[in-house]
């Protein structure tokens, strides 16, 4: 009785561990506000979240550039996104400009770049953190709280209908 105990918390633990590890790829849609992963994240884990590609519009086929401009792409160097049709599609990195910086105040994430990648821990986020075109080579994150992890372009809170196209995201757990 005893030994079926410990294989079945062995099967427990090493299926929960073959799940963490297998990589989600998320859908980050520039107008939604938040993307959840549904990855549950806690503190101090350390997860890899790289951008893959993008496409010229959101999973469910809105929210397109009315301009044209992004086209589908199957690699981190060509990942577009777009803010608003008045200025050039940017990358996950997103943009700064002199003339904007008395409004970084409305930024969801200040430390971060207007339209930069961002991912927050929880709702209401309990950490938010820039990731722009992170690689697994270059740093993973790591988490400082509890709660579902989201994914989301750092715009002003209720600007987002202006927003146009989605990158698409891997998410790893880093070893």
């Amino acid at each position: 009785m005893r030994s079926s105990v410990q294989i079945l918390l062995f099967l427990s633990v090493l299926s929960s561990v073959s799940a963490v590890a297998a990589p989600v790829v998320v859908s980050v849609c520039g107008a939604d506000e938040l993307t959840p992963t549904g990855l549950t994240v806690h503190r101090g884990e350390r997860w890899n979240i790289e951008v893959i590609g993008s496409s010229p519009t959101c999973e469910n086929g809105k929210h397109g550039d009315p301009l044209g401009r992004l086209k589908p792409c199957d690699r981190p160097d060509c990942a577009l996104w777009a803010d608003g049709t008045r200025l050039d599609p940017v990358p996950p990195t997103g943009w700064e400009k002199w003339y904007i910086r008395p409004f970084n105040y409305k930024k969801r994430v200040r430390s971060a770049h207007w339209y930069e990648l961002t991912g927050a821990v929880g709702t209401p986020a309990r950490q938010t953190f820039a990731i722009g075109a992170r690689t697994p080579a270059n740093k993973p994150v790591t988490i400082d709280a509890d709660g579902e992890l989201y994914l989301f372009a750092n715009d002003a809170p209720g600007r987002y209908g202006n927003n146009y196209g989605a990158l698409r995201v891997r998410i790893t757990r880093a070893e």
